[in-house]
């Protein structure tokens, strides 16, 4: 159902935003996404899944299947896991952005 650009673009923004470099994982999002998301709403919900004291993410993992109706991005912590559920994605200047998104575990 998703192509392997779409598969490296949910990689990369769940990677930027363990990170915590927010603005570039703002960026990563579609002109369409932003018109309803702020980026200091980005980082206020991503930090409700993964707070500061989360320690490393480790590791950041595609699951993969075409049962999946979305891109799942597994987020593993020393207590538990968490995941970036990313159901959409746009084409914007010829680059893959991301649409629609939602934080935590279906």
């Amino acid at each position: 159902m998703f192509n392997d650009i779409q598969k490296t673009t949910a990689l990369a923004f769940a990677r930027t935003l363990t990170k915590r470099d927010y603005s570039s994982a703002y960026s990563m999002c579609s002109e369409n996404l932003k018109s309803g998301l702020s980026k200091e709403e980005l980082q206020e919900e991503f930090e409700k899944i993964i707070p500061l004291d989360w320690g490393d993410v480790k590791p950041i993992a595609l699951e993969d299947s075409a049962d999946f109706p979305f891109v799942y991005v597994v987020l593993d912590g020393d207590t538990h896991s968490e995941a970036i559920v990313i159901d959409a994605f746009q084409t914007e200047g010829g680059q893959v952005k991301i649409d629609e998104f939602e934080f935590g575990r279906p």
